[in-house]
């Protein structure tokens, strides 16, 4: 099978586990999405997102398959109100929103593409 044919198996299983798991959130949707994405990024050598990703699964696997939020959104699927009772709240969705998962999964993309482009300017460099 072609690099692109894996690609699109685990990431299209994503985002249907993804889906799935938003209009039926639990522990079990949220686990099978979570793996789904670990072994998507593990297969696929994306090493740049999986902190991130870890600090999401953690925090959405420790409040029983919901992702509490301090900002003003909907509360539907699976994101809640964060309260004291959440687990873990310093990896929920703690700054206006936005997470410390989601800010490394950010910052581990910002890597990627200076690298790809560094690597890039090497590499035609090295052909002239």
């Amino acid at each position: 099978m072609s690099r692109f044919g894996v690609i699109l198996i685990l990431f299209g299983g994503a985002l249907v586990l993804r889906i799935f798991w938003s209009y039926n959130p639990s522990l079990i949707s949220c686990c099978a999405f979570w793996a789904t994405m670990g072994l998507s990024n593990i297969v696929l050598r994306q090493w740049w997102a999986i902190p991130g990703f870890l600090c999401n699964a953690t925090a959405t696997i420790a409040n029983g398959g919901y992702m509490p939020s301090n900002h003003d959104i909907p509360r539907t699927g699976i994101y809640v109100a964060l309260t004291q009772e959440s687990s873990l709240p310093y990896l929920c969705d703690y700054f206006d929103g936005v997470s410390i998962g989601d800010f490394l999964v950010l910052v581990g993309f910002g890597v990627l593409i200076a690298t790809t482009f560094w690597k890039a300017k090497k590499d035609r460099a090295l052909a002239h």
